[in-house]
């Protein structure tokens, strides 16, 4: 699940009241980044020593759960945008933020850097820094299982069941989808706005019958002549072809526009009256 959460660059002036960034971030496991495909760009992933074991024998006594669980976090992983506008000339491994608006809050060394992903929807980017934090050192009490495989997905759904059942039979699964239907839903709206404009645009087009097509086509000739004569010609043919109420006062150049609208439709069966005089 993705947060937002405010952070301070360790070692620079505490920002105005109302002015503390945000970054985008969420708790994962080691494996993640590889089986969502996020590169390495320096430094390194996490590891199963990226837990809780520092703050042992520490009396965290006079802190509430909330601070209680986010003393145990001391690394994290950030994205390159975050890297290049917090330290634009310089190596983003090894440095430090604290994690909170607070002078006093936990400190995160950055052990690596990745590429940049959308968080929430492949149609947005909230162009907000991201950070990962360590799943052994902020463990939730839910989390999404993310499987990566090949094959039937079917197969793969059925063995992550029972694994979960072997350890917990009382524990439900739900929401089960592939990146497929993920990556569908993320972009539906702008899939039915194209559609819908795409109809709407058709159905502006569509002429009454085959003489206002031909109205159209012999008005496009028209504006692109560059003979005064030829224009009239076309003219008088579209309108003569899209059963113009002026037809019937077509000057005499209306048979010259008949005879070139003949050559583009040789069939005269069903021309209208002024095409045929």
């Amino acid at each position: 699940m993705v947060g937002r959460h405010p952070l301070l660059v360790d070692g620079r002036p505490q920002p105005p009241r109302g002015q503390t960034p945000l970054m985008e971030a969420c708790t994962v496991t080691p494996d993640y980044f590889r089986a969502m495909n996020i590169p390495l760009l320096r430094g390194r992933y996490f590891t199963d020593q990226d837990n809780r074991a520092f703050i042992a024998g520490r009396d965290l006594s006079k802190l509430n759960d909330g601070e209680r669980l986010i003393a145990g976090s001391n690394v994290i992983i950030v994205d390159d945008l975050f890297a290049k506008q917090h330290w634009p000339n310089e190596e983003a491994v090894g440095k430090r933020i604290r994690f909170g608006s607070d002078a006093g809050a936990p400190v995160l060394e950055v052990v690596g850097v990745v590429g940049r992903v959308k968080m929430e929807s492949l149609s947005d980017d909230s162009n907000r820094v991201q950070g990962y934090f360590s799943f052994g050192q902020l463990p939730f009490n839910g989390m999404t299982v993310i499987i990566k495989g090949t094959g039937d997905p079917n197969q793969l759904i059925a063995a992550a069941r029972a694994q979960v059942k072997a350890v917990d039979p009382d524990q439900p699964i739900y929401n089960i989808r592939t990146m497929e239907e993920i990556r569908g839903e993320s972009v539906a709206p702008q899939r039915l706005n194209l559609m819908l404009l795409s109809i709407f645009a058709g159905i502006a087009f569509v002429p009454r019958n085959r003489w206002d097509l031909w109205g159209y086509v012999l008005r496009g000739h028209a504006a692109d002549s560059r003979n005064r004569n030829s224009h009239g010609d076309w003219s008088a043919a579209a309108r003569c072809l899209s059963n113009d109420p002026g037809a019937g006062n077509v000057s005499h150049d209306r048979r010259h526009g008949c005879r070139a609208a003949r050559s583009f439709w040789p069939d005269q069966a069903g021309w209208p009256q002024c095409c045929l005089e």
